[in-house]
């Protein structure tokens, strides 16, 4: 049973530690593209100004206009 507590924490360890991992790079590139926090405000509030009843409906339709495929 031990073992399992063990591995537990290692796991724990791990996991905590690629977390913060996560948050530092995602941070930095958020920090080096300011666009992503306008379009998400954006969207944000166009979501609650509506109130879709179905927001990944709402959201295909609008980021649709941006999709650079023909």
């Amino acid at each position: 049973m031990e073992e399992n507590v063990n591995f537990d924490n290692e796991v724990l360890a791990y996991l905590s530690t690629r977390k913060d991992q996560l948050i530092e790079s995602h941070g930095e590139y958020i920090s080096s593209h300011p666009e992503i926090r306008e379009v998400l405000n954006d969207f944000l509030s166009s979501v609650l100004l509506h109130k879709p009843d179905n927001v990944f409906v709402y959201a295909k339709e609008y980021f649709h206009p941006f999709n650079p495929s023909p």
